[in-house]
């Protein structure tokens, strides 16, 4: 693979490294950019937004497997989302412009992360506007994970200590006990 080392596997890298450290860190954010895709999107093996998706899922991966070498797996769990949604229609340039919704990816171990689709697809053809509408908030995904993998105790009567303010109505399912 001649493929240069991105901003994120860079990210990713120094992150397993201070996890294995033991330092005591409980999260890390990392920040990757080159998404708002409205022009030329490519989609298409060697497109713009396939070697950003390919680039992600490399780097995903390779941070991933450094968890599991290093005993790290059933401690680690990885939240993937975007500030921002796309349209479902291209646009005349072809790209896609804003939207509202959009996948999130939790990454975990067998032992941790229960796999499966949470929230509800509404299908294509409930897309008023050219956008999918939100069905969880990305909050929720946030506390489940929180609460799971760190063991928050700041969740309780519908409130949580990590977004202040917010009620949530439950928190999904993702984690296994």
């Amino acid at each position: 693979n001649n493929r240069r080392i991105s901003g994120v596997h860079a990210d990713l890298e120094l992150a397993a490294s201070v996890i294995r450290s033991d330092l005591g860190v409980g999260v890390v954010t990392i920040d990757v950019g080159g998404w708002d895709t409205h022009n030329n999107q490519g989609v298409t093996p060697g497109g713009g937004y396939y070697n950003l998706l390919e680039d992600l899922s490399d780097a995903l991966t390779a941070f991933y497997k450094d968890m599991v070498g290093a005993g790290y797996e059933d401690d680690v769990a990885v939240i993937v989302q975007t500030e921002f949604g796309r349209q479902v229609k291209e646009n005349d340039n072809r790209g896609t412009d804003h939207g509202l919704a959009n996948p999130m990816l939790v990454i975990g171990s067998n032992k941790t992360v229960n796999a499966g689709l949470r929230g509800q697809f509404p299908g294509f053809d409930a897309t008023p506007g050219n956008a999918f509408r939100p069905t969880r908030d990305f909050r929720d995904v946030m506390i489940a994970v929180a609460h799971g993998i760190l063991g928050n105790p700041g969740i309780g009567g519908g409130q949580s200590d990590i977004f202040p303010g917010y009620n949530y109505s439950t928190v999904p399912n993702l984690l296994k006990p």
